[in-house]
């Protein structure tokens, strides 16, 4: 659900991205296909995300992601990770992180 024009301030916008960050996360706990690199603990996390799909290329799948799915990601390729990062904002819904969480999930089969 994703906030009203008279919700929205500073501490609700930040709020309303962790939170899509939390949902996203919970849905995927417990996955033995993906591990999560950013921190789960509350007083560490934030709204971006980033995640390792162990049964591909995490490089294809961002490709896919946005070219297929219209779903923008970032590859990660740092210090040779080849992971993905995801950020949550005001401007995604909760129906948004289950199409992701869909896709990821096919891509990593």
């Amino acid at each position: 659900s994703q906030l009203s024009v008279m919700q929205v301030d500073e501490a609700n916008i930040s709020q309303y991205g962790i939170s899509l960050a939390t949902y996203f996360r919970d849905q995927l706990e417990g996955n033995s296909k993906i591990a999560f690199l950013s921190p789960k603990k509350e007083k560490y996390a934030s709204s971006i995300v980033t995640v390792k799909l162990l049964n591909t290329s995490n490089r294809d799948a961002v490709n896919d992601l946005l070219n297929k799915h219209k779903i923008f990601a970032r590859w990660i390729y740092e210090c040779n990770l080849d992971a993905i990062r995801i950020s949550f904002s005001i401007l995604n819904s909760e129906q948004e992180v289950d199409r992701l969480i869909l896709t990821l999930k096919e891509l990593n089969q």
